[in-house]
C-alpha cells in the first residue's frame, strides 16, 4: 500500500452565503501556502461566491514515528484532558487519508494506525477520547465497557482474547473461564480499579477458588497476573505472592486477602 501524507492540516472557518452561522472545519493538503481562495479548497467545500472563508491556523502533520501517527497524534495518545479541539486538528488528517484510500487498502491501514496505536501509547493518562474518534474514522465503534489496550488488540487481531484464553485453560473450560472472569469484572469493576494491590489480590484469590486455570499457572503468579491483566486490558501488577497475602488496606486497616475472600462470598463459591 503506498502511503498517503499530507503535510498540512488547515483549519477553515466559513459561513456559506445564505446561513447565518459560521462554521469551523479542517482541511488537510501538502501545499504550504493554501490560501482561502486556492482552487482545491473552493472545490472540497463548494464555495461559491458570497462565501465567507477565513484561514485561522495551519499545523505541520510531521511523521517522525513512522508512516501512520503524525507526532501531534502521538502527542495526543497520551494527554489524558488535552482540548478536544486540537485532538480534531491534529487526527483530521486521518479522515482524510482514509477517504482517498482504493477499497483494497482500507482494511491494511485500518491495522496500521491501531498497530501504531499501541505502539505509542504510555498506559498512563490515555486520552480515551483521541482513540475513540480515530476508530470512528476508521469505521469502528468504541465500546466504552471494553478495556482501551484490549479493544485495540482485539481489532487488530480477532482471536486476541482467544490465544489469551487458551494460554489459561484447556479448551472444554474456556467458555466457562470467559464467563466467570466477565462476571468478576462486573462484581469487582477491574477495568476501573486504580488500586494495583486490590487487583493482584482479586485474581490470587480468583486462581485459588477456581479449577478452570492450568495448573501450573497456581506457581507463576507473575505470568497469571500478566495474562489475566492482559484479558481486562490493564496493567499487571507486579506483586510476589506473599505482598498480596500480606497486604494491610490503609483504607480499612485490614488485610485486604482476607478482606476480599469475605465479600461477595456467593461469587467466590459458585466458582466451578
Amino acid at each position: 500500500m503506498e502511503t498517503i501524507h499530507f503535510d498540512y492540516t488547515y483549519i477553515i472557518r466559513y459561513r456559506y452565503s445564505e446561513e447565518n452561522e459560521y462554521q469551523q472545519d479542517f482541511y488537510c493538503t501538502s501545499n504550504p501556502d493554501l490560501a482561502s481562495t486556492s482552487k482545491e479548497l473552493l472545490d472540497y467545500f463548494s464555495f461559491e461566491d458570497g462565501d465567507d472563508i477565513e484561514i485561522e491556523h495551519q499545523i505541520a502533520n510531521d511523521f517522525n514515528n513512522g508512516d501512520y501517527l503524525s507526532d501531534g497524534v502521538v502527542y495526543c495518545l497520551n494527554r489524558k484532558d488535552l482540548d478536544r479541539e486540537l485532538v480534531n486538528a491534529y487526527i483530521a488528517y486521518i479522515k482524510f487519508t482514509f477517504e482517498r484510500l482504493t477499497k483494497d487498502d482500507i482494511e491494511q491501514y485500518q491495522k496500521c494506525v491501531i498497530k501504531d496505536i499501541l505502539d505509542n501509547l504510555q498506559r498512563k493518562g490515555i486520552n480515551i477520547y483521541a482513540i475513540s474518534q480515530i476508530l470512528k474514522v476508521l469505521g469502528h465503534d468504541y465500546d466504552e465497557n471494553t478495556g482501551t489496550i484490549l479493544q485495540l488488540r482485539q481489532l487488530l487481531n480477532a482471536d486476541y482474547r482467544n490465544n489469551l484464553l487458551s494460554q489459561l485453560a484447556p479448551q472444554y473450560k474456556r467458555k466457562q473461564l470467559r464467563y466467570h472472569l466477565d462476571k468478576m469484572d462486573k462484581v469487582y469493576n477491574i477495568k476501573s480499579e486504580k488500586s494495583q494491590y486490590r487487583i493482584g489480590v482479586l485474581m490470587l484469590v480468583f486462581s485459588e477458588y477456581t479449577e478452570l486455570l492450568y495448573p501450573n499457572l497456581a506457581g507463576n503468579l507473575s505470568t497469571l497476573l500478566r495474562l489475566l491483566s492482559d484479558y481486562y486490558g490493564i496493567d499487571a501488577p507486579t506483586f510476589r505472592k506473599k505482598q498480596l497475602m500480606e497486604y494491610i488496606d490503609p483504607k480499612t486497616g485490614k488485610n485486604l486477602y482476607r478482606t476480599i475472600k469475605k465479600e461477595h462470598i456467593s461469587f467466590w463459591d459458585n466458582l466451578p
